[in-house]
């Protein structure tokens, strides 16, 4: 772990262990709100100011873009065509 500032917070734990363990959009919600919680309480300071340029065919959904990750979610990821 790379949590060098030693921060809990119970609720963060709670809904990070609820991602591990579920899929689809209850997975996709504990996330949303663990990054909240992570945003609003601001023990890390994202230095990261990259530009990322995506590109994607129109038949091509399901990617989710993970806003504090290198890496986009691409297993929910489908092809309609």
């Amino acid at each position: 772990s790379q949590n060098t500032a030693k921060w809990s917070n119970e609720k963060y734990d709670e809904l990070i262990k609820k991602a591990q363990t579920t899929t689809g959009d209850e997975r996709m919600e504990a996330m949303l709100e663990a990054e909240r919680i992570l945003m609003d309480e601001m023990p890390v300071s994202p230095t990261d100011h990259s530009v990322r340029i995506y590109l994607q065919k129109d038949h091509v959904k399901g990617i989710v873009r993970l806003p504090l990750s290198i890496t986009n979610g691409y297993k929910t990821a489908y092809i309609t065509k």
